[in-house]
């Protein structure tokens, strides 16, 4: 995998395939690898770029520099060493925040945008519910494991106990406990993201980047006119509410990574949006 020094990090990423440029920005705590179902699809037709994102997989893992508008910078200083003058932008959760305030920074660079289950800013009030039944603003329910115990007690305490949830979180129940599904949650979240993500700081540092989050994102989105679609786990209709004007689609029996869960139904959303632009 190269790397390339972008807005003065070095950012790991992978790029394949000819044609318009189409670039997929992974979520937390991930890294490119959570597109595997994408990239080989779609690099059949577009010049397809997976970025492992700051303080995420083998990219640089600074101090600092976790802010939206710094993360943003990061893709532009990435996207101008490889010398691409505009793309499609896809991001996922975090990465698709990230995609947001690149559309409001970088107008001019986006040709579309497609955001996959992400939130907008500020997000810091947020209220989730806890294992233990607490109901507290979702950074302090990540932070708590991630520092008495690190991705892994995060993982175990906060994210696999929604394995189980219905409507789904995560991963619907049934696609958890199938051979497939059973595959990815052990290979991607149990074994590789641990790996990766040995120490728990940058992670840390990124939840913790959001309770300073104060921008209306969704508020610079409504002036844009860079065309741009939500694409949602099912029951995911509240993202399309803060921004009526953007095409929405709902992905069926599926839950926050959809694209890993229900990749033909996915696929087949982002495909026809992208021809249309």
């Amino acid at each position: 995998m190269p790397s390339i020094r972008a807005n003065g990090i070095n950012l790991f990423y992978e790029e394949e395939g000819d044609g318009y440029p189409l670039v997929f920005l992974h979520g937390w705590p991930g890294d490119h690898a959570m597109w595997l179902f994408q990239t080989p699809v779609f690099s059949a037709h577009y010049r397809v770029i997976v970025p492992d994102l700051r303080g995420h997989g083998r990219s640089e893992k600074p101090v600092g520099g976790y802010d939206m508008r710094t993360l943003a910078k990061d893709l532009n200083g990435l996207l101008d060493e490889l010398e691409v003058e505009k793309a499609f932008v896809v991001g996922g959760s975090f990465g698709g925040a990230i995609g947001q305030r690149f559309v409001i920074d970088y107008p001019e660079k986006v040709r579309a945008a497609v955001w996959v289950n992400s939130a907008t800013f500020p997000i810091g009030d947020d209220l989730m519910d806890t294992p233990t039944g607490e109901r507290l603003p979702f950074v302090e329910v990540y932070l708590r494991p991630l520092r008495s115990g690190g991705y892994l007690q995060f993982w175990n305490t906060v994210w696999k106990p929604t394995l189980n949830d219905s409507p789904p979180y995560l991963f619907s129940k049934d696609f958890a406990s199938s051979n497939l599904g059973g595959y990815i949650v052990k290979s991607f979240f149990e074994d590789r993201y641990a790996r990766l993500n040995n120490d728990p700081a940058p992670l840390i540092a990124i939840i913790e980047s959001l309770k300073k989050e104060t921008d209306l994102i969704e508020a610079g989105l409504r002036g844009s006119a860079v065309p741009a679609m939500i694409i949602a786990r099912e029951g995911g209709e509240e993202q399309h509410k803060s921004l009526p004007m953007v095409e929405y689609r709902e992905i069926p029996n599926s839950g926050f990574f959809c694209y890993m869960e229900q990749p033909e139904a996915f696929n087949d959303a982002l495909s026809q949006f992208l021809s249309k632009h």
